[in-house]
């Protein structure tokens, strides 16, 4: 069997960039619209301490959105992701959302955990036990025009589900709520002036 490599930069970049822009469409950049952080959040790969962000993003003056990703339609989706400052997720199909922010917005991907397990080598692609580079939605978010971050948190792993051999993707975490915090609000307020 034989595989096609896709060079992303010569022929997804200029797909996105163009399904960006028209699918921002030229009412969805207004000035006026309201501004806040956007927090995706899943069914799984879920931020435990989720509550204790949105507490720590709120005192630093950043309003906060949350939104499950599941229970909501396209054009919902379209609305909240173009009226975000920044948007916040773990990193999965989640993000792809990215191509509806205002060309000035942020994403913040928060990276998955990988551990030297074989299972966690399997899935992120390496069988030493490292992390991956796991680069797409960089990729896209330049393709999109949007700054990306990263967030590669020192992820507290609910044993649970370690002891249960969940795979990476399935693993709920709990991050570092001032570090992620601070990212979140320089971002935020890069944005809004």
């Amino acid at each position: 069997m034989q595989y096609y490599k896709l060079d992303f930069h010569q022929e997804v970049d200029p797909v996105v960039r163009h399904l960006a822009t028209v699918m921002r469409g030229p009412g969805l950049a207004s000035s006026n619209r309201p501004r806040y952080v956007l927090l995706i959040q899943r069914q799984n790969r879920r931020i435990l301490n989720r509550q204790e962000l949105i507490g720590a993003l709120q005192d630093r003056g950043c309003p906060v959105q949350v939104v499950s990703a599941e229970s909501v339609t396209l054009d919902e989706m379209i609305h909240l992701v173009s009226g975000a400052a920044v948007l916040l997720g773990v990193h999965g199909a989640g993000l792809t959302n990215l191509v509806f922010l205002d060309e000035r917005a942020s994403v913040v991907e928060v990276r998955l955990p990988f551990g030297p397990t074989e299972q966690d080598a399997e899935y992120c692609g390496t069988h030493d036990g490292s992390i991956h580079e796991m680069v797409i939605f960089h990729n896209l978010a330049l393709a999109a025009g949007v700054v990306w971050n990263c967030y590669d948190p020192p992820w507290t792993l609910n044993k649970q589900q370690v002891d249960q051999h969940k795979p990476p993707r399935q693993r709920d975490a709990i991050v570092d709520v001032n570090e992620l915090a601070q990212l979140i609000h320089n971002e935020f307020h890069r944005v809004i002036s």
